[in-house]
């Protein structure tokens, strides 16, 4: 029986944990909430980078020949090991692209909150 309550008390805490990050992901993403078809977000260099590399894991099978090749760094081969790949993002991205926007600024704008309450909820499970 202290088993049982033991997990309870822990699956209690990660939904709580979150929840917390999601409601603190929205408040402090409210203006790229309201904003979603246009801008960019943060740094525009590197939201742009983070748009193109979305958009190439929506494009590209990860892990493959291919999805290395990412196009900087000409004529360097597999140059995605050079930058991050943003696999965890994509996810969530690659659907969003596929389905809705196929904008890659767009759904680089729709996942910028997802990243903070994702990160937030794989860090308070590892913990």
């Amino acid at each position: 029986m202290p088993q049982r309550e033991s997990d309870r008390l822990r699956w209690r805490a990660t939904l709580a944990s979150t929840l917390a990050y999601i409601v603190l992901t929205a408040v402090q993403g409210r203006h790229v909430l309201g904003s979603l078809g246009s801008g960019v977000v943060q740094y525009p260099v590197d939201s742009l980078l983070n748009a193109a590399i979305l958009a190439w894991n929506a494009r590209h099978v990860p892990f493959t020949d291919a999805w290395w090749q990412f196009p900087m760094f000409y004529p360097t081969a597999d140059t995605l090991a050079f930058s991050e790949h943003l696999l965890g993002v994509s996810v969530v991205s690659t659907p969003l692209y596929w389905t809705a926007t196929r904008s890659p600024p767009t759904t680089s704008r729709c996942c910028s909150p997802t990243r903070s309450a994702h990160w937030g909820c794989t860090h308070s499970c590892t913990v």
